[in-house]
């Protein structure tokens, strides 16, 4: 049942091996599959960070859905690259929990720190993947980095919406809802 819920919002758990063969992985169609070129592996090979990493979203190669991976390196006892641990979170679980939640007409993202949307509702799914960098969000985050409101054009509707974030603590992560300003 654990493992079942689990899988509900990720779409690969692995380990991947120092020269990006799976190790290990909840799925069993990963045989011959390698991740050297992928960013979840990438992030880690040159050193170790120490940290975390939140991909772009992309299309599963293994798994065939649309997912943001989060990876970590994994070293071996004198610093070298042992493997990185990979988990791939699935966009459609976001955007299926926050229509279940929502009880009126909104928008909602899921967004890094970085400017890349990973996340966001059903007729909005054409944003993925795109960079907010420089943008309204990012403005009102300058001055209230933790949580803030503002109104504005979005990219949704071209309407004038109230817009409401907050950064998801101990991620690089902010969660966006916006709301038609008529309303």
């Amino acid at each position: 049942l654990k493992l079942a819920n689990f899988s509900r919002f990720t779409a690969q758990a692995s380990v991947i091996g120092p020269n990006g063969d799976f190790i290990f992985s909840f799925r069993e169609d990963t045989r011959g599959a390698n991740l050297a070129d992928r960013p979840q592996f990438l992030a880690h090979v040159g050193q170790d960070s120490g940290t975390r990493f939140i991909g772009p979203v992309q299309m599963g190669r293994v798994s065939g859905q649309s997912s943001f991976h989060m990876s970590r390196r994994i070293n071996n006892p004198d610093g070298s690259l042992r493997g990185v641990a990979s988990l791939a979170m699935g966009t459609d679980y976001f955007t299926d929990v926050f229509n279940r939640v929502s009880l009126e007409k909104m928008h909602f993202l899921l967004l890094g720190k970085d400017g890349i949307i990973r996340a966001t509702d059903k007729e909005s799914l054409d944003l993925l993947g795109k960079n907010l960098t420089g943008g309204p969000i990012f403005q009102a985050m300058e001055k209230s980095p933790i949580e803030g409101r503002y109104i504005n054009e979005t990219l949704f509707t071209q309407a004038r919406r109230f817009i409401s974030y907050r950064a998801v603590e101990g991620y690089p992560l902010v969660i966006g809802v916006s709301v038609d300003e008529a309303v």
